[in-house]
């Protein structure tokens, strides 16, 4: 299980620091680049993404139910659980 408080994905950005005081191409190329590191890290656990689907498809073919929980402060989903 992934410990939630070690995350640092609320952490200030060093490469987009300042990002307000640069010219708009600027801006967009720093967050392309930034945008770039998703598609990579996804890469990286493909395999453990696809388990997870084919866990929840297999549940819910047996009759499970699906709960999403969102959470305004983190703006992300909190959980996913499949019953």
């Amino acid at each position: 299980m992934i410990d939630l408080k070690k995350l640092n994905t609320e952490n200030r950005n060093f490469f987009t620091m300042n990002i307000d005081t640069k010219d708009t191409f600027t801006i967009c190329r720093i967050i392309n680049n930034e945008d770039k590191k998703v598609a990579d890290a996804v890469e990286k656990i493909l395999p453990a993404i696809a388990a997870a689907i084919d866990n929840i498809v297999d549940k819910l073919k047996k009759g499970g139910a699906a709960f999403l929980s969102w959470s305004r402060y983190f703006r992300t989903s909190r959980y996913f659980r499949c019953s």
